[in-house]
């Protein structure tokens, strides 16, 4: 019927039709084109409709089909008994799609107060089978690597010889922090504090969470924290005002390899607040680990530099500038408090730049660095300030950078 009105401008030439006869058949045109339009736009939105249904109940078919699957594996065992007998035997076996990652709650009240380290651990698997009501042992160990000495053979060296290599494109992955396992980041779910028991060998050590536990082969992330310890901690607020003019606190933990840590990340909690996170090491040799707290909004810090005492002068071909900054402390915390401040003078890699200290108010300078350091208390309402000077020499003429 469409097709039949969009010839109408043949019917009419063919016809000769009156004026009337024409009025009549164009006003017949317009009514029944405006109707097999609309009925038109109906039916598309029908179609449409009824293809997301059809998706809908494939997507759901698939579904069902996929969870219809049997998933079965076939273990084929050798044994040798020199009697008949019957036993039962225990199947011990590893996967590599489940796995686990280590994190941390480090947890702070009050600068008299110990740490409070929790230990959790992220446990996932998509090995096909859910795993109902278990007991989870998580560990230190990585099965994957490689837990021979590798040999040390001769290296024999000889002359390059020029060879026409042959390239082709490779293809690179990003590694990632090592995870003890094959597994994938994904959305993680809390669990009930388990009972824990703790086993060390020569090696490694490990965790059984007693508690039965249930984790779904969905390749989900499930956190259960399974260790709680007090880390006894020295607390001590540091400031380097050159680069920040704020007062942040950090806990100096002693003997932290004593508490079985395994790199992760930990995120970092003081006085109820949420204060940032932070990459656990155990690669570190040194005796303590340093744990920053967060800015102490309690302490104000001002760096500025004292224009009366620096200035610019002409000794023959040399010019002689010096500088004398100021570094204002002030205590608004009703407690005393210890702060390590940090600042510097330029070091020169230039015989014709000459570097002089002045006055260091009795701080302790790293000559290789340049990196002056003082240990201020403070009282509760007290405020004091650190001056410090020094004289750059060079030949007139030279724009030093600075």
């Amino acid at each position: 019927e469409t097709g039949l009105l969009g010839n109408s401008n043949n019917i009419i030439n063919n016809n000769h039709l009156s004026a009337a006869e024409l009025s009549q058949l164009l006003d017949l045109y317009r009514e029944r084109a405006s109707k097999l339009e609309k009925e038109k736009i109906t039916l598309q939105k029908n179609i449409q409709e009824k293809q997301r249904e059809l998706n809908k109940i494939q997507a759901q078919i698939q579904e069902q089909s996929r969870g219809q699957q049997n998933r079965f594996a076939e273990v084929i065992a050798e044994v040798q008994s020199d009697t008949d007998q019957a036993l039962t035997f225990q199947l011990t076996y590893l996967v590599r799609n489940a796995g686990w990652k280590p994190s941390y709650d480090i947890r702070g009240t009050d600068i008299n107060a110990p740490l409070s380290l929790n230990y959790k651990a992220g446990i996932y698997q998509n090995t096909g089978v859910d795993w109902e009501n278990v007991s989870l042992t998580v560990g230190s160990g990585n099965p994957s690597l490689n837990s021979t000495l590798p040999e040390i053979n001769p290296h024999f060296i000889g002359f390059r010889e020029n060879q026409v290599i042959q390239t082709k494109q490779v293809a690179y992955e990003e590694m990632a922090m090592p995870s003890y396992s094959d597994g994938v980041n994904l959305e993680a779910e809390m669990a009930l504090n388990p009972v824990t028991r703790f086993n060390q060998n020569q090696t490694t050590f490990s965790y059984t969470i007693e508690t039965p536990y249930s984790v779904p082969s969905n390749g989900k992330e499930y956190t259960v924290e399974f260790r709680k310890e007090e880390l006894p901690a020295k607390y001590i607020y540091a400031t380097i005002p050159r680069f920040s003019e704020k007062a942040y606190l950090t806990a100096s933990i002693n003997d932290w390899n004593e508490f079985d840590l395994i790199p992760g990340q930990a995120s970092i909690y003081f006085d109820n607040a949420y204060v940032g996170s932070t990459s656990i090491s155990t690669d570190s040799f040194e005796d303590s680990l340093q744990v920053s707290l967060g800015v102490d909004q309690g302490i104000n810090v001002k760096r500025k530099k004292l224009r009366e005492y620096s200035e610019n002068t002409f000794f023959g071909n040399k010019v002689e500038e010096n500088y004398t900054w100021e570094i204002n402390l002030r205590n608004n915390k009703d407690t005393e408090i210890s702060i390590n401040v940090k600042d510097l003078i330029p070091i020169s890699n230039n015989e014709d730049i000459v570097v002089e200290k002045i006055n260091l108010s009795k701080g302790d300078i790293n000559d290789e660095t340049g990196i002056i350091t003082w240990f201020v208390q403070l009282d509760p309402g007290q405020s004091k300030s650190i001056k410090f000077s020094y004289r750059l020499r060079y030949p007139k003429g030279r724009e030093l950078s600075l």
